[in-house]
């Protein structure tokens, strides 16, 4: 049977937004055959989609142009692919679907609508005109590429077993609140300045049911989250503790995750969690809001210069990050004690 190769390498945050569109195209087409080409690490976020594999891919893989060939060899290998439906748009994912086209293969490649993005950016578009979520652009891509499926934009909650993990992970009294806390992200731009998450901390735990679970990824996020767990009682790091397949399944046993523009809340959205998301350079009307997710949950600088950059990349050009060091906490607690 032929199959569908889906491309989105990189970051965490992009391939997890892939999941959720993917496990309905796969749910309403169970004929329907999908491999995703994506870095093994990720291989968690499709592993419970039953027409869905993964095909793993190192930087050594698409190191060259020679080596992207070989790769492409590789998979005409192992599998009948049908269509190629490149979702990354970069120029390795683009080699690699030239490739596919040299054996006449259909190749079908996302437009990231950068011109609407920069207007937003450059304040030619106001904020206020939401762009089309990143997720609906995956959608339209494998529409296109002949998938019919309907997508509805909803949490569907999917609690998985922890049972397997140690007893601090369980909930103790019935009016325990698991709340999660992923206050990094990969740039400055988008990260919560350490003053503002303790101050966050603080306030959180003002309400004596809260267990608040922090999540991060590098050796200083871990060292960090640590320090604050042992400040504070019914504070609990899981840096390093959980593998990525067990982060999302403590994840979706949450009652709510409070993350930054981040993967976090796109792993939240895979399990049909709510999330409260902080923003600082970037916004959410350019699409990258979690799948499911309200823009009511977003709380976001009433600043005029905000939205300064799509991906949170870009140095602040006042120096002072004001966006993420005035963000109000206050709003935040309160989106957390909703239900």
């Amino acid at each position: 049977m032929k199959k569908n190769l889906i491309i989105r390498l990189s970051a965490m945050g992009d391939v997890a937004m892939i999941a959720p569109v993917l496990e309905c195209a796969a749910k309403q087409n169970p004929n329907a055959k999908f491999v995703v080409v994506t870095s093994k690490r990720f291989d968690a976020f499709f592993s419970h989609i039953e027409n869905v594999e993964c095909l793993c891919i190192s930087k050594k893989s698409t190191g060259s142009l020679f080596s992207i060939f070989l790769f492409s060899q590789r998979i005409n290998r192992l599998y009948d692919i049908g269509c190629v439906i490149d979702l990354h748009g970069v120029l390795r994912s683009k080699i690699l679907g030239f490739f596919f086209k040299m054996r006449c293969i259909p190749v079908f490649s996302i437009d990231k609508n950068r011109k609407q993005k920069k207007s937003i950016i450059e304040k030619k578009i106001s904020a206020d005109n939401r762009l089309p979520r990143v997720t609906q652009f995956y959608a339209d891509l494998i529409r296109k590429s002949g998938v019919e499926f309907a997508l509805e934009n909803k949490l569907v909650p999917k609690v998985r077993d922890i049972s397997h993990l140690d007893e601090i992970y369980t909930k103790s009294v019935i009016t325990d609140r698991f709340i999660g806390l992923a206050p990094f992200a990969q740039h400055e731009g988008k990260r919560l300045p350490e003053h503002k998450i303790d101050e966050l901390v603080v306030a959180l735990l003002q309400n004596e049911n809260n267990k608040i679970f922090m999540f991060g990824g590098s050796s200083g996020e871990r060292q960090f989250c640590e320090k604050i767990s042992s400040k504070y009682d019914r504070v609990i790091s899981v840096v390093g503790v959980l593998s990525l397949s067990e982060e999302l399944s403590f994840i979706s046993n949450l009652d709510v995750m409070v993350s930054m523009d981040s993967g976090a809340q796109h792993m939240a959205s895979l399990v049909g969690v709510r999330a409260i998301t902080v923003w600082g350079a970037t916004n959410p009307s350019v699409g990258f809001i979690g799948f499911g997710q309200s823009y009511d949950d977003c709380v976001v600088p009433n600043l005029d210069c905000n939205p300064c950059s799509v991906y949170g990349n870009k140095p602040c050009y006042k120096g002072t990050y004001e966006c993420l060091h005035t963000v109000s906490v206050q709003k935040i607690v309160a989106l957390a004690e909703l239900h």
